[in-house]
């Protein structure tokens, strides 16, 4: 009896989970403006908030994904389905 070679094989994508990383509705909202290239001033008048409180925001948001700029952080945030990558 020939056994096919998927049969006996687990796809151990499906099962091992990465963990989530945890970011307020408002990272993710800062995270997205950044998506699409606004400055820290652009994004805090989108969120109607201060610059100084759109850059805590963001640097959470760097922290909580252990992202080591912006670029990498809205990499992380977009390929983890945490925003949506703008058209």
């Amino acid at each position: 009896m020939e056994r096919s070679g998927t049969l006996g094989r687990t796809n151990l994508n499906n099962q091992i989970k990465k963990p989530q990383p945890k970011l307020t509705p408002r990272q993710r909202e800062a995270l997205y403006f950044a998506a699409l290239g606004l400055t820290n001033k652009g994004i805090a008048r989108k969120m109607h908030i201060t610059t100084t409180t759109a850059k805590k925001h963001l640097s959470d948001a760097f922290f909580a994904l252990k992202a080591e700029n912006r670029t990498h952080a809205v990499f992380i945030a977009a390929t983890a389905g945490l925003i949506s990558a703008p058209l």
